[in-house]
Order: C-alpha cells, then sequence, then structure tokens
C-alpha cells in the first residue's frame, strides 16, 4: 500500500477510497485513476489515495472497488458480476462509484471513465491523447454506465503489443494471450500448453524409441518426427492423460488445458485401428474427440472447474457425426480456410459459416482462432478492413465467448500493414463488436497520424476498394501477392500520396517515423510489383517515372533497421533476405558467391552457369532424424545436405539466393533401400512463385549426382527456394551437393 502514497499530491481535492481487500488490479486502478486525472488537469487539483475507511470523506469522492455501499449504489444483490463487467455511477450527493468484476472489471471500469466521459485515448504505447481541462470536475449526477463484454477472452497478439507495456495491453482489454503478464493489471486467461500440445505432452524424443506404436503410422510406418499421435492406442492414451495431471498439479487453478492435435495437414494416424474408428464412427473428428473426452474425464475429477480444450482445425474442422464434445470440453474453431476479404457470414464463406454454426449446437462453450493478418508477407497491404466488425458480431451470434485474433506477432513489430491501427480497432470491436470501425479508424488515424491521417485513410479506403471490385479473389491468410486485384494505376496513386506525405513529415519528431512505417507495406510491395515499377522508367505509369527503385530500396532498408526488424513472415523471411533480392529486379545483380567446382557435364560447353555447394545457401529449421550437413566423398566439396525419406516437412530452404529469371538445377543422388524401389524420392520448388517438381526414384538412385531442372523460376518473387523428402518406404534418403542457375537468355 505504501507505493500507493506516490500518486498522492497534496491536501485533498479528490478523494479515491478503495474498497476493502482490494484486488491487486483494482490498486493500479487507483494509481492509474490519479495519474491521469493529475494530466487531464490544468488546475492540478490534489488526488489522494485512501485505503484506511476511517479517514474522513473530504472534497469530490470516488469509491474504487467492490464495497457495501458501492453494491448498494449500484442496486446489486450481490457482487456476483459477469466475467470482466464494468460500471461506474454518480450518486445523488455527487459522489463517483467505479467497480467491476474481480480480478481486473475495476480497472477496466476506470479505463472506460476516461475514454468515455473525459475524452482519453490509448492509441499506443507511445501516443495517448489526454485532453485538458480547466478545472477538473466528476461527471455530472446519474451519470451512469454499466456493460460486461460478450466475449470472455480477447486476445491480438500483434508483436507490437506482446513486447509492448503491461498498461497498454490492460488499457486495450486484452486477457487472452500472455498480456498482461502480472495480476497488477488483471492477468490473463491464457490456456495451459498454449496450442498444438500433442507433442508437448507427449514428447517425441521421450517416447519415440521405447514407443513408437503411440505415434501417427503413414503409409504403413510409424513417424518419427513432430506429428500426430495413434489416437486409438490405449496405452498411449494413459501415458498423455498422466502427463496431462502432473501440469494441472503445478496449476490448479487453470481454466483451459490445451489438448489439441500438432501443427500438420493430413497426416493422421492411418493404422487398421484408426482407420476401423472412423469407418464406424464417422470422421476424424469423432477419433479425436473419443481421445479428448478420456482426457477431460479425468480432469474433471480433480480439475471440476477447468475446460480442456481442443482444436476444430485443418482434418477435424469437421464436425463429428457420432461421438460429440463432453461437457467439459471446449471446441477453438479455426476459420484457416476462410476467404478473409469476404466476411465469414457471406456466400464466399458459406461453408466455413456453415461448419461454425454446426459447432455451435454441440460445442459446451465455443472459441474461436481467426486470421486477421497476411501470414505470409506481413508487411504486405491487406485490406480486410472491412470485415473485421462483422465476422466478430458473427461469432458472438454463434456463441463464442473467446476469440484469438491472429496478427503480425513474429519478430514483425511495426513494419506490418498499420499494425497500430489494426490492435487498437480489433481490441476496440472484441471488447464491443457493435462499435462504429469507421469512427474508430477516422479517430485512431486523427490522432496517431496527425497530419498524415488523410493519406492513411485514403490508402485504407482505397486498398478496400480495390478489393472489393475483385470479389473474385478467394484469399485465405496467406495471399501470395496483391497482383490479381491491385492495379497499377490505383497502385500509383495511393502509393505516390502515401509515400510523399512521409517523405514531408519525415522531420516531424512525433509524425514522421509514425507514416515512414504506415508507408512501409505499400512501398515494399510496390518494389515486388515489377509489371509496375519497371527497371526501365519510361514504361512507367506518370506517378511512378521519378522513382529511383534503389533509393527506394534504401530508404525500406532503414526502416527496417529503425524497427529492428529480423522477419518479415510467420514463416521465418528474413528481411535481409528481401532486402537482398531487391535490386535484381532492377539491375544486373551481381552473383553472391564464386562457383564451387566444375561446369556440370549436361550443360553444354560455353553456358553461363553458377553453381553453389548447398551448404553456403541453405537454411535448415528444426532438423529432426539427422537433417543437416554430413561428410560426402561424392560431394564437389566433400560435405552435402542429407534428408531422411521418413517425413515430408520442408526443413530446407535456400534462400541467399539472387534475383531474377533463371533456369534452377539441383545436384542430387538417393540410396534405395534395396534393389526394387519406386514412388519419388524428393520434392522441391520456389516458394511461392513457383514451379514446384516431384523427382522420381528412378532418376537419382544412381552412384554419382544427378542434375535435376526445376524449370525456369523467377527468383525475385521467391522467399526461398525449399527441397523436401517424400515419405517413401522403398528410400533411405537423399542427398543434395549444389544449386545450378543459369540465367535466362
Amino acid at each position: 500500500m505504501l507505493s500507493l502514497t506516490a500518486v498522492v499530491l497534496g491536501a485533498s481535492e479528490f478523494q479515491i477510497r478503495l474498497a476493502p481487500n482490494p484486488a491487486p488490479a483494482d490498486l493500479t486502478a487507483a494509481k492509474e485513476l490519479a495519474k491521469y486525472f493529475s494530466q487531464i488537469d490544468k488546475s492540478k487539483q490534489p488526488v489522494n489515495i485512501i485505503t484506511d475507511n476511517t479517514v474522513p470523506e473530504k472534497g469530490k469522492v470516488i469509491y474504487l472497488g467492490q464495497s457495501e455501499k458501492a453494491r448498494k449504489v449500484f442496486s446489486l444483490k450481490s457482487w456476483d458480476l459477469r466475467r470482466d463487467e464494468i460500471m461506474y455511477k454518480v450518486a445523488d450527493d455527487g459522489k463517483l462509484y467505479i467497480a467491476g468484476d474481480r480480478t481486473r472489471g475495476t480497472l477496466y471500469a476506470v479505463y472506460e471513465l476516461l475514454e468515455r466521459e473525459y475524452g482519453v485515448r490509448f492509441y499506443s504505447p507511445d501516443c495517448k491523447k489526454i485532453p485538458p481541462q480547466a478545472k477538473l470536475a466528476l461527471p455530472a449526477r446519474g451519470k451512469s454506465y454499466r456493460y460486461a463484454p460478450f466475449f470472455q477472452g480477447r486476445a491480438v497478439p500483434f508483436e507490437i503489443l506482446q513486447k509492448g507495456p503491461e498498461d497498454w495491453a490492460a488499457q486495450m482489454r486484452q486477457n487472452g494471450y500472455n498480456k498482461p503478464k502480472t495480476t497488477a493489471f488483471g492477468g490473463n486467461d491464457n490456456l495451459l500448453g498454449w496450442v498444438h500440445t500433442f507433442h508437448k505432452f507427449l514428447p517425441i524424443d521421450k517416447y519415440r524409441k521405447s514407443h513408437p506404436e503411440w505415434f501417427a503410422m503413414l503409409k504403413g510406418k510409424r513417424i518419427t518426427g513432430y506429428g500426430q499421435l495413434c489416437l486409438t492406442n490405449k496405452e498411449m492414451r494413459k501415458e498423455f492423460i498422466k502427463n496431462v495431471l502432473a501440469a494441472l498439479a503445478k496449476a490448479p487453478n487453470t481454466r483451459f488445458i490445451s489438448v489439441s492435435q500438432n501443427d500438420t495437414l493430413n497426416e493422421y494416424c492411418t493404422c487398421d485401428q484408426c482407420n476401423a474408428f472412423v469407418k464406424k464412427y464417422g470422421n476424424q473428428t469423432d477419433l479425436l474427440l473419443d481421445f479428448v473426452n478420456e482426457v477431460a474425464a479425468a480432469v474433471k475429477k480433480d480439475y471440476p472447474k477447468t475446460f480442456v480444450e481442443t482444436l476444430a482445425y485443418n482434418y477435424t474442422v469437421k464436425p463429428p457425426q457420432t461421438i460429440m464434445p463432453a461437457k467439459n470440453v471446449a471446441i477453438r474453431y479455426c476459420s484457416i480456410h476462410a476467404a478473409v476479404f469476404h466476411p465469414i457470414n457471406s456466400e464466399t464463406n458459406k461453408k466455413v459459416a456453415q461448419e461454425i454454426l454446426a459447432w455451435k449446437k454441440i460445442a459446451p462453450q465455443m472459441l474461436v482462432w481467426n486470421y486477421v493478418t497476411d501470414h505470409h508477407r506481413y508487411y504486405q497491404p491487406h485490406p480486410n478492413w472491412h470485415v473485421l466488425a462483422d465476422d466478430l458480431r458473427f461469432f458472438r451470434d454463434c456463441g463464442a465467448i473467446n476469440i484469438f485474433q491472429q496478427g503480425a506477432y513474429f519478430a514483425a513489430s511495426h513494419i506490418a500493414d498499420l499494425p497500430e491501427m489494426r490492435v487498437y480497432l480489433i481490441s476496440k470491436l472484441l471488447w464491443n463488436p457493435d462499435l462504429d470501425p469507421q469512427a474508430i479508424m477516422k479517430d485512431f488515424a486523427e490522432g496517431y497520424y496527425g497530419p498524415g491521417a488523410p493519406a492513411v485513410l485514403n490508402y485504407i479506403n482505397s486498398m478496400t476498394a480495390a478489393i472489393k471490385a475483385h470479389p473474385e479473389c478467394k484469399y485465405n491468410s496467406f495471399a501470395l501477392n496483391t497482383d490479381p486485384w491491385l492495379d497499377a494505376k490505383t497502385m500509383a496513386k495511393t502509393w505516390n500520396e502515401l509515400f510523399s506525405t512521409a517523405k514531408k513529415l519525415e522531420k516531424d519528431p512525433i509524425y514522421g517515423q509514425r507514416m515512414a512505417y504506415a508507408a512501409m507495406p505499400l512501398t515494399m510491395n510496390l518494389l515486388e510489383r515489377v509489371d509496375i515499377l519497371k527497371r526501365d522508367p519510361a514504361k512507367r505509369l506518370p506517378e511512378l517515372q521519378k522513382v529511383n527503385a534503389l533509393e527506394l530500396i534504401k530508404w525500406c532498408e532503414k526502416q527496417i533497421k529503425t524497427a529492428k526488424i529480423i522477419y518479415l513472415s510467420e514463416i521465418q523471411y528474413k528481411a535481409s533476405d528481401w532486402l537482398a533480392k531487391r535490386p535484381g529486379s532492377f539491375i544486373v545483380q551481381k552473383m553472391p558467391f564464386p562457383n564451387d567446382g566444375k561446369r556440370p557435364a549436361a550443360l553444354p560447353e560455353g553456358t553461363v552457369w553458377y553453381g553453389w555447394d548447398i551448404e553456403k545457401i541453405a537454411q535448415l529449421g528444426t532438423t529432426p532424424d539427422k537433417v543437416g550437413v554430413v561428410s560426402d566423398p561424392l560431394a564437389c566439396n566433400g560435405k552435402a545436405i542429407r534428408q531422411p525419406n521418413t517425413h515430408n516437412a520442408w526443413y530446407l530452404k535456400m534462400t541467399r539466393l539472387p534475383g531474377g529469371l533463371y533456369d534452377l538445377y539441383i545436384e542430387a543422388r538417393c540410396v534405395p533401400k534395396a534393389k526394387t524401389f519406386k514412388g519419388a524420392a524428393f520434392m522441391f520448388g520456389n516458394y511461392p512463385a513457383g514451379p514446384t517438381r516431384d523427382i522420381a526414384a528412378s532418376t537419382v538412385a544412381k552412384p554419382q549426382y544427378q542434375l535435376i531442372k526445376l524449370g525456369r523460376t523467377d527468383l525475385s518473387k521467391a522467399q526461398y527456394v525449399w527441397c523436401a523428402p517424400v515419405i517413401n518406404n522403398t528410400l533411405k534418403e537423399f542427398y543434395i551437393d549444389r544449386v545450378i542457375l543459369v540465367p535466362a537468355e
């Protein structure tokens, strides 16, 4: 309590009187109210925080928290409130009462009071609007407000929020994903285990050697890497339940624990027992729920208030046919297949909406994992502004009580499509989906971007109009590019206004950097659209003819460095790789490395070619089954990358390649298990521009390395070139020696 004296300003004109036994967030609420009152009031009236109810009332009195006096003022029979419910009221005697649900409702009520009655805005950690008053007064007598959010769990996991201060997370009413961390700002309702927990509660490295039968069978073989479980295995279930209960014993007050499939597509178990179960009961969701229900039954015995959460995701997105979720099972529907530029409740997304409505009928608790950014390229213009409120209203009408709005959370910071505005807007709509999104965006733009607001709002409106003009674009949240919907004229005109505004304001100490970040998405996309920003300026539209592409790349590099950006997407696309590729679209780029080894014999003499040891340009992800660099006397430099044919994950990505149009080859060989073999050995391609190819084992099952052609590909549009195994029981492994590039004529 002594820490509260820091906000006492002198002889009392305002008294904030805390209720007995305040929650940690109630103490914070008192300090926050005193702090902002002192900033609003030009006359600097003192604010005292009273924690001893024997101190007599004096001056303007504010009762804060769940007291008996407050209960009577609010005409409540008890303090049994809805989750995160808030209320404030000025009684007939002029005293202000502020309260809410524990643990965080009173704190939220303070923020709501400041916003509604005093015009305060919490736009971002470094941008708050605090309108001054000549002499601060309490609201008029009889003034009251009471509200309970429908969504009990609210999360907008953008990096700027996740790495931001605790107070801003609370001001955005966040409580659903790791923020705020401390109870002082209300804490959070985070999931125990978080998500994709099969491998967390049954670690692969711990069990795969002793119990390979506990893991999914694919094409007749048990997986040995990241993947799903054999859900019909009774012994596996016992061990899984034991581990879940052990986790709950360390966190007995957990509201939700995640028992959810790993993050793969259709790699569920296909053993005889699992296939027979699915055939008998309906689909893969029936099998998942049978497993989850058994876990939930064990949880219920010792933790009756805990829900076991699982995913309706990928191969379990369809509702079950026979086995319904137990009463303590929560279903989180993942809208990953939705067309993100169309409302969920539209003809385009009819299938998704029908699935959600079907789940609504059977889910004891309905939760939603929604996608609100472009996870393929965080920085790409993503005009879904017009669907955000509609989708949340639909989720509310379907009974979803917890919403996770997955955003640009992975090392993206400010270099995304207006992340500050997205966090603010989506947070407001999660709190109350009936608010007007256009009014919120206008208010935010004027407060955050100042003189740059018209250009930012025009950018939003132009991009939204452009996507609406192309209803045939049915992208999910991994849109590859803007080519199909953003025409040259719209891009050129909108970019010119936005970028020129950013340049005019670049020396402004408040708005300069904010506008530079706001201009980045369209600028970076313009540099990728070589069909619009052509190498020859004379062939461009008038608005772009004076643009120096290389200088523009340097400008982008400056913003990326200022924001300390490492990755530009969920798939760990490095900002350094993006910058390295850009000049190749506008100049003849120098090759990054000298050639390794001799010219491949299959290339005609005189061919211009570049060939590099795979180790120089490869990026290896998590490497199970000894994926990685090995000694190989057959390789040109004595080393190669080995990949076993036991998985099909994209662990090998080649990122250090020049931009431009090339015929692309790799030198590879594979090792069969026996003389008889069949099928493909591996697959590779340019992501996302294409093409991709499956390479037959017969092509590379030879003593020496073989030159394998991918085809002609534009590396300026490549995030990376990938190479992955094919699960093939007739093969042991394959090796890659070099990458070969032949410039297109």
